[in-house]
C-alpha cells in the first residue's frame, strides 16, 4: 500500500501540473481571443475614423480652392457681402473673409494631417499586433489539443487504475485488519477455554453436568419454558425441549440460536422467568429476583421480517405475564420502550426515570 500510494501521489501530481498547464493555455487563449476582437473592433472603429478624417480633409481642401479663385477675381462687387466698390472699404474685414476663411481652413488640415498621421501609426500597431494574435493562437489550440488527449488518453486512465488499485488494497487490507482481530480474538477464547477446563479438573465437572441434565430433569421445566411462550403469544409455538448435547432449548424442532436477535431476546427471558417460576413452585434455591435486558428487541431492532414482532401484541402479553406473578418473585426490565398504553401497570410496578429530579431515579434512590 505504501508503495502504491507514493505511485498514486505522483500520478496524482503529474495530473495536477498537465491540469494547470491545461487551465493556463486555456485561459490565455480566451484573453487572446477576447484581445483579438477587441483589436477588430478597434479596427473597425479607427477605418471609420479615417474615412470622417479624408471626408473633412477633402472637404476643407476645397475650401482652399475655392478661397484661391477668390483672390483672381475682378474687384466690382463683394463677393463676400455683396457691396459695390464704391462702398467697400477695403481695409475692412467683412463677415465671412475669404482670405480668414482659407486661413481657418488651411490651419483645419494641418490639425486632420497630425491626426491622420497618428491614426495610420495606430492602425498599423493594431494590424501588427492583430497578425501577431493570428500566428500565436494555432500554436496555442495545439499545446491546447495535445496536453488534453494526454490527459484523457494517459493520466486520466492510468490515475484511475492506480485508484482502483489503490482502493483494492485498502479493502483487502480492511478485511486482513479484521481477520487478525477475529484470529486475536480466537486465541483469546481458546486460551480463556483451556483455562477454563484446567479449573475444571480435566472436564469431570461436565461430565457431571451432562450426567445430571438428564431428560426426566429438564422435560417439566422445557414445559414451563413452552407455556410461557405459549401465553406470551410465540409466533409458531408447536413444541420445545431442551437439547442437552447443545446445552440449550429447541423451539418448534429449531435451535433457539438460530433465530434473530429480536426472538433469541424473548426466548432467553421465557427462560429466566421460567427458571424463577421454577424454582419458586419446586423450592429450589433462587434469589427470587431477575433483570431482564432489553427483551423487547424485535420491537425496535429486528433483525428482518421474521423477526419483526411489531405487528403482534406479544409485548402486551408480556408485561400482563409479569405482572400475575406471586409476590415474592420480582423482575426488573431494562428497556427503551415504555409498555404498552393498554396494559394496566397498577401500584406494583416502579419506573425508574434515570432523572434525579422525576420519581425514583434508580434501583438505589438517592
Amino acid at each position: 500500500m505504501d508503495n502504491r500510494a507514493e505511485q498514486l501521489a505522483f500520478t496524482e501530481e503529474k495530473f495536477k501540473a498537465i491540469s494547470s498547464r491545461r487551465r493556463a493555455i486555456i485561459q490565455k487563449l480566451e484573453i487572446t481571443n477576447d484581445r483579438y476582437t477587441e483589436i477588430a473592433t478597434l479596427l473597425d472603429r479607427f477605418n471609420l475614423l479615417r474615412d470622417h478624417y479624408d471626408s473633412d480633409y477633402e472637404r476643407l481642401l476645397g475650401i482652399r480652392e475655392a478661397g484661391s479663385f477668390f483672390s483672381v477675381l475682378r474687384q466690382e462687387v463683394c463677393a463676400t457681402c455683396g457691396a459695390s466698390p464704391d462702398h467697400h472699404n477695403p481695409s475692412a474685414v467683412c463677415h465671412g473673409d475669404v482670405a480668414v476663411t482659407v486661413a481657418a481652413a488651411e490651419a483645419e488640415m494641418q490639425k486632420i494631417e497630425s491626426r491622420q498621421s497618428e491614426l495610420t501609426t495606430t492602425i498599423a500597431a493594431l494590424n501588427a499586433e492583430a497578425q501577431s494574435i493570428r500566428k500565436s493562437l494555432p500554436n496555442m489550440r495545439n499545446s491546447l489539443s495535445e496536453l488534453s488527449i494526454e490527459i484523457e488518453t494517459v493520466v486520466s486512465p492510468d490515475l484511475r487504475r492506480q485508484r482502483a488499485t489503490y482502493k483494492e488494497l485498502a479493502d483487502k487490507g480492511a478485511n486482513v485488519r479484521e481477520a487478525l482481530g477475529l484470529f486475536r480474538n480466537l486465541n483469546d477464547l481458546t486460551s480463556r477455554k483451556a483455562n477454563l477446563e484446567r479449573q475444571n479438573e480435566g472436564g469431570a465437572g461436565d461430565a457431571t453436568s451432562n450426567n445430571r441434565l438428564t431428560s426426566t430433569v429438564v422435560a417439566p421445566f422445557a414445559e414451563r419454558v413452552e407455556s410461557v411462550l405459549r401465553q406470551w403469544g410465540f409466533p409458531t409455538v408447536e413444541h420445545v425441549h431442551f437439547d442437552t448435547t447443545a446445552k440449550d432449548f429447541v423451539v418448534s424442532g429449531k435451535a433457539r440460536t438460530s433465530y434473530g436477535k429480536g426472538l433469541r431476546a424473548i426466548t432467553q427471558s421465557a427462560f429466566t422467568i421460567s427458571l424463577i417460576q421454577y424454582c419458586a413452585d419446586n423450592d429450589l434455591p433462587h434469589p427470587g429476583i431477575v433483570v431482564l435486558d432489553s427483551p423487547l428487541l424485535s420491537y425496535r431492532e429486528p433483525d428482518s421480517a421474521e423477526d419483526d414482532l411489531s405487528e403482534t401484541n406479544l409485548n402486551g402479553n408480556f408485561y400482563r405475564y409479569l405482572l400475575g406473578l406471586e409476590s415474592d418473585r420480582q423482575a426488573i426490565i431494562v428497556e427503551n420502550m415504555d409498555p404498552p398504553s393498554d396494559v394496566e401497570l397498577g401500584n406494583r410496578v416502579i419506573h425508574f426515570s434515570g432523572m434525579a429530579d422525576e420519581g425514583r431515579l434508580g434501583l438505589f434512590p438517592l
